[in-house]
């Protein structure tokens, strides 16, 4: 009966050495698998920062062109405004820059 006890003793222990192991094995699978879920997942936010900014730029760059094409556009409202009113800059008495004052010669009608 001792001897049973025993063998029973040793294949416990066995087992539970073999266990051990396992479960030793499974830890470090399982903090290797976190480590590279942690990497991964820093080299996917460092890439999606980089997509983020260069997006950024892009449409500053859009945004710079569409303002200088609304200053121009703006620029030729005033100007147009100007004339209109009589007020812009080389205007003679009657509103009208030289080259754009309406023609006093006879029209010919075909």
């Amino acid at each position: 009966m001792v001897e049973e006890a025993r063998r029973e003793a040793e294949r416990i222990i066995e087992a539970a050495h073999a266990e051990r192991g396992s479960i030793v094995s499974d830890t470090q699978v399982a903090r290797q698998s976190q480590e590279e879920a942690d990497r991964i997942l820093s080299e996917a936010r460092r890439e999606a920062e980089e997509i983020r900014a260069e997006a950024d730029d892009y449409v500053d760059s859009k945004l710079a062109n569409f303002e200088v094409v609304l200053n121009k556009t703006i620029g030729s409202v005033d100007r147009g405004r100007e004339k209109l009113l009589g007020r812009g800059p080389g205007l003679g008495p009657d509103g009208y820059a030289d080259e754009d004052a309406p023609s006093t010669a006879p029209t010919r009608r075909r």
